[in-house]
């Protein structure tokens, strides 16, 4: 844990002094930060054996850059609420397992909607555990050139203790007032990286955002004239917002939600061990930025592949959904059914010699590229899709349960981070070249007919 506060020990009608001593550090402009999203720990679908393997992941990573300096920085939801009751598993808990699988490395953390505790009925009560056990629910410190400033935007001044959870997305006024406060001590050419669960904007379409923070307005007015990025999660899925974005109105900002470490809360590995990964297709991971004095990367690393590896391709000659995939699934069940009719329409079998692309941490600066064996260039098209290997891993095994009344929990999402191509026929084999706006390039040597089966995607 930072060594960045201390938790006051007398009553409130004392006073208290606690000093703090600052020790400078040199060479601090270089370092890598790994942002972790949602991780719902609870004890429940295997969900610490999995941990345990993303961390494995994580070390793995960490031991592959000796000497350079690493720190980690949660985005919300490490725990779930509802089972710090039933089953006993709360921050304690968390905090436990992280520290026994990850050591030797700094990790701030950001509250979410489920570090609040829904029994309670107010704002500040709502954080009080997370506070005991973890960190204050709003704070900054500098790594290096950058200011980081922690926020916590889910507003819980309208829970009634029961499980409604009837949170906000925004920012309470007196953390408007304190970050515009922090601000006034930072110069404006000082790069500005701010946490925060729940996010700013949010897709609505293949191309197009919406504002999804109640006051975004505000904020934005706060951090006006600094260059911003947000790192956020609680989507369970990826996507950045640049500030060329039409929605970002020419502000210095841009937003980076990152995919959750634990996918969609689990089910996918657990159900189908090996192919952990989120409703919109993102693998189970964590983002990896890399810092130089106030110049920095970064990338999405999908869990047990190598991080040269940024997307997955589909060949949906081969993908195909039907009623028959989902036999114990009742006939009586009619808005499962008509739920799960998506994905059959969507991948009917009729999409003759199309391609889907999967590259989940795509921006407006990526460049995608699909050539035939021959040479020839063949057109992209970014669309909303859902993701074949999350509904074969997934959604499938959810749905086909004599149980089933209504659709499930966390299945297969229509997201934007997908393009389409449609290749000469059914055997020409494609090049697939993604290159960020870093120059770092995925290429995959696409061989046609691809087969589709979830045994060729574990790891």
């Amino acid at each position: 844990m930072p060594q960045i506060y201390q938790r006051t020990k007398l009553g409130e009608t004392l006073s208290e002094r606690i000093d703090f001593v600052v020790n400078p550090v040199e060479n601090q402009d270089d370092y890598k930060v790994l942002f972790l999203g949602d991780m719902h720990l609870a004890d429940r679908t295997n969900d610490i054996n999995q941990f345990n393997n993303i961390t494995d992941d994580i070390n793995k990573y960490r031991e592959s850059h000796p000497g350079e300096k690493i720190y980690g920085i949660t985005l919300g939801d490490m725990t779930w609420d509802v089972y710090w009751y039933t089953r006993k598993f709360s921050m304690d808990e968390y905090m436990a397992a992280i520290n026994s699988r990850v050591s030797g490395m700094t990790v701030y953390h950001t509250i979410g909607n489920h570090d609040n505790d829904y029994k309670a009925t107010n704002n500040f009560d709502a954080k009080f555990k997370y506070r005991s056990s973890i960190s204050p629910n709003y704070y900054s410190f500098n790594i290096g050139q950058v200011h980081y400033v922690v926020l916590d935007n889910i507003d819980c001044s309208t829970y009634d203790g029961t499980e409604s959870r009837n949170y906000v997305q925004q920012l309470v006024s007196e953390q408007l007032v304190w970050l515009s406060r922090d601000l006034a001590y930072v110069e404006k050419s000082t790069p500005v990286v701010i946490m925060m669960h729940a996010p700013l904007y949010y897709p609505v379409s293949a191309t197009a955002f919406k504002k999804e923070l109640v006051n975004a307005d505000q904020l934005l007015s706060v951090v006006d004239g600094y260059k911003v990025q947000f790192v956020t999660g609680h989507t369970h899925k990826n996507y950045n917002v640049l500030s060329s974005n039409s929605i970002v109105d020419g502000a210095t900002v841009q937003e980076h939600n990152v995919g959750a470490v634990c996918g969609d809360w689990w089910w996918s590995g657990y159900l189908t061990p090996g192919c952990l990964m989120a409703p919109d297709g993102t693998p189970a991971g964590y983002a990896i930025w890399d810092f130089k004095g106030e110049k920095f990367t970064y990338k999405y690393k999908g869990c047990g592949l190598d991080e040269s590896v940024q997307f997955r391709s589909y060949d949906l000659n081969n993908v195909r959904f039907s009623m028959d995939d989902v036999p114990d699934l009742p006939s009586t069940s009619t808005a499962a059914i008509l739920s799960f009719q998506r994905y059959c329409i969507a991948y009917s079998g009729t999409q003759k010699n199309e391609v889907l692309l999967n590259v989940w941490n795509y921006n407006a600066d990526w460049t995608i590229s699909v050539k035939t064996e021959a040479g020839q260039n063949l057109t992209v098209t970014p669309v909303m899709a859902y993701d074949p290997l999350h509904i074969a891993a997934m959604a499938v095994k959810r749905f086909n349960s004599s149980s089933v009344t209504t659709a499930p929990n966390f299945i297969t999402q229509n997201f934007n981070h997908f393009f389409k191509v449609t290749a000469p026929d059914a055997d020409t084999d494609l090049v697939i070249t993604v290159t960020d706006e870093f120059g770092n390039s995925s290429v995959e040597n696409m061989a046609r007919p691809k087969a589709f089966n979830v045994e060729s995607y574990r790891w």
